[in-house]
């Protein structure tokens, strides 16, 4: 339990995050085809950057998307945690069409 804008909130641990408000928390609408377990997604605004962060995750990984962008089904899923296996990174964060500086190294 956490105190956020002096309410007691649940909260609990979320893909990458330890904690997190359990109410805003939400399944989706299919199951990760590598673990069998509904993903879940937090939406989040993040003021001055984008309307809204959805940070769909289960137990294989996570995805960070912008709410504007093309979000995960569980065709796009599988494919997804499948690159993440393959990198052996626990997030991935799909930029849409926004450019990116030259040096970014996608795989830290």
């Amino acid at each position: 339990m956490r105190i956020y804008n002096s309410t007691i909130m649940e909260t609990r641990a979320f893909g990458p995050f330890i904690e997190v408000p359990a109410e805003e928390v939400s399944l989706t609408n299919f199951k990760c085809m590598h673990c069998k377990e509904p993903v879940e997604v937090l939406r989040q605004v993040i003021p001055g950057l984008v309307p809204r962060i959805c940070i769909p995750a289960c137990r294989c990984g996570s995805v960070a998307v912008w709410e504007d962008e093309r979000q995960p089904t569980g065709k796009l899923w599988y494919w997804n945690i499948k690159l993440l296996k393959q990198t052996g990174a626990k997030l991935a964060i799909f930029n849409g069409d926004k450019p990116l500086s030259p040096g970014f190294s996608g795989c830290n």
